[in-house]
């Protein structure tokens, strides 16, 4: 049976494809800062498990979502327009994604969990799977 979570993810996926794409790319955001401190794990290489990650999305003085993502495994941000980026990697590829390399950004083993995780994409590998 599927978890509400699931469904709410297939159903913010197929949202985000009947939006023009500045529209999609702001509610992506939007939904990627809603989701942070929530636990995520890479999908790890050769069967190897992958390793959990968490992230934030700070404030900016006018409480807006700032333009970065913050990895707790990294010490480098990812850009806002890094992810824009490999979203539309995702939409160009139709969802069907065989791993975070096909993304072709920085942090993309990191974005691609977290694309799964929202339904952006669907993932073919074995640990990938949603916590």
């Amino acid at each position: 049976m599927e978890s509400q979570n699931a469904k709410e993810d297939r159903t913010f996926a197929e949202r985000l494809k009947e939006l023009d794409d500045g529209e999609a790319e702001l509610l992506l955001w939007d939904r990627i800062a809603s989701l942070q401190g929530s636990v995520f794990r890479t999908s790890g290489r050769n069967g190897a498990g992958g390793v959990e990650f968490t992230y934030s999305v700070r404030k900016d003085k006018n409480g807006g979502w700032c333009g970065e993502l913050f990895v707790s495994t990294k010490e480098k941000s990812i850009t806002r327009a890094t992810v824009m980026k490999a979203y539309r990697k995702a939409v160009e590829l139709d969802g069907v994604v065989s791993g975070p390399k096909k993304l072709g950004t920085f942090g993309a083993s990191y974005l691609y969990s977290i694309f799964a995780r929202l339904g952006v994409i669907r993932s073919v590998t074995a640990g990938a799977e949603k916590l």
